[in-house]
């Protein structure tokens, strides 16, 4: 059977070659995983690609577990985009490229062969395709001649291309910076699993980059800084009061936000434009070990990042945003982040 041109045999192929890549067999359960999404897709059965049926099928959770609570599906759906990301780093000849969108876990699949995108969009009744067309596949050639990548076309109408477009939208490759606060052995692994999200969306997005530990902010290169940095203009900052970090509201005298034991984390996101002089740049600023984790999954999410961006002012696009980002930790475990404060300038 031919969808639009994509064959299912030719999606399976990919899918084994894609497995038995050195960045899949470091892992088996992300292999599960990926073999799982593909071969519901092809069944016709993508709606069933859920995080609560997926915690049932693949980890062995009861169908009533506490998803805010169990964040195993989200985990491994972010490492399994990650080692994607690196599997297609490397050359290779296929006619499909297979990825899993940030915020979904229904595979796409896109004819190499054709750069024309498509999406395998299951339904019991059978399985139907969109395409984009002539149009679709001018926008496409447009984004890739600027340096940027969105499978869809719709894509780039979406707030959360409008966030991310300082970034992605530019002729050279990003930098993500890791802070030590001290000596590269003091980069926690809060801080690395943020920087893998963060190297994974890039990846997926088409978008040259590079990792460096460092605590200096470079501005002649954009790119995403992981740890506090001074931000002008802004009116939230990351302070170390008392032996713990804080993020405080400069405007109102005592407002602030900690992680003292009380069952929440938070981070400070940044995004900052180009200027004379200086590259744009996103910095995310964790006060405990699990903030800017979270923080960077609400980043990489588009349904989350879109949310949360249709509630700024209008005009948010052109100028700076910052965003105070709490998360819930129960049992070492971080459930969604949501965004509890912002500043647009």
């Amino acid at each position: 059977m031919t969808m639009q041109g994509i064959r299912p045999e030719a999606i399976e192929r990919e899918l084994e070659r894609l497995l038995g890549t050195p960045a899949m067999r470091g892992s088996r359960r992300s292999q599960e995983f990926l073999r799982y999404v593909v071969k519901t897709a092809l069944r016709g059965e993508a709606e069933s690609l859920k995080e609560r049926t997926l915690g049932v099928a693949l980890f062995q959770r009861l169908p009533d577990y506490d998803t805010s609570e169990d964040a195993i599906v989200r985990v491994k759906a972010n490492e399994v985009r990650r080692r994607l990301a690196k599997a297609y780093q490397d050359e290779h000849e296929s006619e499909v490229e297979i990825s899993l969108p940030p915020g979904s876990y229904v595979p796409e699949f896109r004819s190499v062969r054709d750069a024309e995108p498509s999406v395998v969009l299951g339904t019991q009744r059978g399985r139907r395709l969109v395409w984009w067309g002539v149009a679709g596949a001018i926008a496409l050639i447009l984004v890739l001649a600027s340096g940027g990548w969105y499978a869809v076309a719709v894509r780039a109408q979406q707030p959360s291309h409008a966030f991310w477009e300082p970034i992605l939208e530019t002729g050279r490759g990003a930098r993500i910076s890791v802070a030590t606060g001290g000596g590269p052995d003091s980069v926690g692994a809060g801080d690395m699993i943020t920087a893998s999200t963060v190297a994974g969306f890039l990846g997926r997005q088409r978008k040259p980059f590079t990792i460096v530990v460092s605590d200096e902010l470079d501005r002649s290169q954009p790119g995403v800084h992981i740890g506090a940095a001074e931000v002008a203009g802004g009116r939230y900052v990351v302070r170390r009061v008392d032996g713990q970090n804080l993020i405080e509201d400069i405007t109102v005298r005592g407002r602030r936000w900690g992680s003292a034991g009380a069952g929440k984390d938070y981070a400070l996101i940044s995004r900052i434009r180009s200027s004379a002089g200086s590259s744009s740049r996103l910095l995310n600023s964790g006060v405990g070990r699990f903030g800017a984790a979270a923080a960077a999954e609400l980043l990489t999410d588009q349904e989350q990042l879109t949310t949360v961006l249709r509630s700024l002012p209008a005009g948010w696009e052109k100028k700076d945003v910052q965003m105070v980002v709490e998360v819930d930790v129960r049992g070492g475990k971080a459930g969604s982040a949501r965004v509890i404060a912002t500043h647009v300038w």
